[in-house]
């Protein structure tokens, strides 16, 4: 939701007012957005190049199934020509008017620039630690007792990662790099994407999980006891209470 409120606020102090459209600038952040490696450095290249410029369609809503989308190689190929035609004066008024129909929205460094949010949250104004320092500080909060440094490392040798933004290409190997600041040159880290089994992928993956462990055995065995008076007295909830259900 951050991610999705940050670009609608840089798309809508750049170019297009899309304030009042939440719902297409996260169909945007899913199509375009991805995570960098070197955040400095691929700014630059924003700046320098053509390497993240990418434009999306916006919809005209002839359709309710019109959502825009995202510019194909060629089309994008055709777009960048005309646009140099228009510059130059090339085309007449008629047929200016014609091509600048098409309501087109150019990604660049926004591409970037929104998934950062994930890694350096400060950098926003947000008072708390990315990624990578956030899975450092919940291992090193594990009561561990004896044998710490082989159960940590067991640790990171078993992140897993799930939800939707572990589908935003770059991610996994973000993390991987985030982590390793923290770890000895040489200790192993292993980051694997959750969601082999489940039919959205690593989307859904935590709900299939929960699924699976609420049939299992274990989780039977440590079933919350039945309501009481004692329970009723010590938590304040009354037995009908829909907490009980």
């Amino acid at each position: 939701k951050i991610m999705t409120n940050y670009l609608n606020e840089m798309i809508s102090f750049r170019s297009w007012n899309m304030s009042s459209d939440p719902f297409l600038v996260n169909l945007i952040k899913e199509s375009l957005c991805l995570v960098s490696l070197e955040f400095p450095l691929d700014l630059k290249r924003c700046k320098e190049t053509q390497q993240y410029k990418k434009y999306y369609v916006l919809p005209e809503y002839t359709t309710l199934s019109d959502h825009g989308h995202v510019m194909t190689p060629n089309e994008q190929s055709i777009y960048e020509e005309t646009q140099r035609q228009i510059n130059q004066e090339r085309l007449n008024f008629a047929q200016q008017s014609e091509l600048q129909q098409q309501q087109v929205l150019v990604m660049n460094n926004e591409r970037i620039s929104t998934t950062e949010i994930l890694f350096s949250p400060k950098d926003l104004g947000i008072d708390q630690c990315g990624i990578g320092e956030a899975i450092q500080e919940s291992i090193k909060s594990i009561p561990l007792f004896n044998h710490e440094e082989v159960l940590k490392g067991m640790f990171y040798e078993n992140i897993w990662l799930m939800g939707g933004n572990s589908c935003i290409p770059g991610y996994k190997e973000r993390v991987e790099n985030e982590v390793s600041k923290f770890r000895a040159d040489g200790d192993a880290i292993v980051v694997q994407k959750c969601g082999g089994g489940s039919p959205n992928g690593p989307i859904t993956s935590a709900w299939h999980g929960g699924a699976k462990f609420a049939e299992s055995e274990m989780f039977n065995r440590g079933k919350r006891p039945e309501p009481s008076t004692k329970n009723t007295e010590m938590f304040g909830v009354a037995e009908n209470s829909p907490c009980f259900e």
